[in-house]
């Protein structure tokens, strides 16, 4: 029942979680070979097996606190449930209508007459044959769109290999009960005509580019954006014009971020929010390299401002927003680097002050220690041994996951996560 759906509503980072999507790491990462490292977006090839288990210990932790949401399960009742559609194009012509028009790929008469299921399979998975890409970075669910408010709104990709990503999530957004019943789709980052209101509308400018990675929600009307490799000027300010048609006045700060160092990618991979005060940064950029500027832009009344800061906890502390930062790696320089590399700022929170990460990361965790956080292993939690009070305000704590594998692909569990759904706080 549609009842039954949480409603899209997301105002902070670490609000109790309510409902998120993920996808599960499948023949798509098997399918890689050491050649495509660069193009597929990976740092390494994952060992399937091992991925597997540990994303399962990942993903039951997910479960056992909020509801869970597949990205193929979603596509398969956009396709079959198609009540709330306005148009006369149901989803899975939608999809490959797009998919053509997107990726200049051609797919054959034999994909379109598949089952559903084995269209969805193939499509994520790829088929060579047809001319169909694996979707590699699709467990990185983050990254293909940004939930804001009451809205969900398919991103703007920086390369073509993801471009099907945002698709796929456009599709879900435009024909699931679960953001239909609410109206939460935008169209993603174009101003679009009266007459098309509910018509095919392809990005009006190729050269936006915003990723979900880099997008962060401090609050209803705060917002962070790194700017780098994945995103850029052009993406920030059409969020600017998507945010403006339901709010007068908002905060954004900006994070310009390296173009060429690998684990800087997104934002999130320097900087996430662990609670309403707290924050994991990665000191040597945050807080100490002033060459990456720091803009805290306000929009009041329509009209734009934007000033340099020191940096973004300067920024936040402008707007009456003080939160203490904690340091991925320790102070030891030589730990930073590399616990970063491994993903150690990227946290993703369960409720505030409740937080995921990988239990790699011994000199960070051991910083979350110090601050109050207590240390509890995804098994002792699954096995009963340990229990996580999450209607407590007050506790704090770090679920360690088990990560010998899953890194490899370059992100930790905000990047495996994609919430629309958060109580507000």
């Amino acid at each position: 029942m549609i009842s039954s759906y949480p409603a899209t509503n997301l105002n902070s980072e670490t609000g109790k979680l309510q409902g998120v999507i993920i996808h599960r790491p499948g023949l798509e990462i098997e399918q890689m070979t050491p050649d495509m490292l660069d193009k597929a977006l990976f740092d390494d090839i994952l060992n399937s097996r091992i991925a597997n288990r540990e994303y399962t210990q990942f993903e039951n932790i997910l479960k056992k606190y909020t509801s869970v949401f597949y990205i193929e399960q979603l596509l398969l009742q956009a396709f079959r449930d198609n009540e709330n559609v306005n148009d006369n194009l149901n989803a899975r012509k939608f999809l490959t209508s797009e998919i053509e028009n997107k990726t200049k790929t051609k797919i054959s008469a034999t994909l379109k007459k598949e089952s559903d299921e084995n269209f969805i399979k193939h499509i994520i998975e790829g088929f060579d044959a047809w001319g169909v890409t694996p979707l590699y970075n699709l467990y990185f669910t983050r990254d293909w769109a940004v939930c804001f408010n009451g809205k969900a709104v398919p991103t703007a990709m920086a390369s073509s290999v993801r471009f099907a990503e945002a698709l796929l999530a456009e599709t879900v957004f435009k024909f699931h009960p679960i953001f239909t019943q609410s109206e939460a789709f935008a169209y993603p980052w174009t101003d679009i005509p009266a007459t098309h209101k509910r018509s095919v509308i392809s990005w009006k400018n190729n050269q936006q580019k915003l990723e979900g990675g880099d997008f962060l929600v401090e609050s209803e009307n705060v917002f962070l954006i790194g700017q780098g490799s994945r995103t850029n000027d052009k993406g920030v300010l059409a969020f600017i014009d998507e945010k403006k048609k339901t709010s007068k006045n908002f905060y954004i700060i900006t994070q310009e971020l390296p173009l060429k160092i690998a684990s800087f990618i997104h934002l999130d991979m320097v900087f996430t929010f662990l609670s309403d005060s707290e924050c994991m940064v990665y000191e040597p950029l945050i807080l100490k390299d002033e060459k990456y500027a720091t803009r805290l832009i306000e929009v009041r009344n329509g009209k734009i401002t934007s000033t340099l800061q020191h940096d973004i906890i300067a920024a936040l502390h402008k707007i009456g927003k003080d939160y203490k930062p904690l340091l991925c790696g320790g102070t030891n320089e030589r730990y930073q680097q590399r616990e970063q590399w491994y993903s150690g700022c990227n946290f993703f929170a369960l409720a505030n002050g409740k937080v995921m990460g990988y239990e790699r990361n011994e000199y960070t965790v051991s910083q979350l220690d110090k601050a109050g956080y207590r240390i509890v292993s995804a098994d002792e939690i699954l096995s009963g041994k340990q229990f996580l009070d999450m209607e407590n305000s007050k506790e704090k704590a770090i679920i360690t996951i088990e990560s010998s594998e899953l890194v490899r692909g370059g992100g930790g569990c905000r990047c495996m996560t994609m919430p629309f759904s958060r109580a507000d706080c």
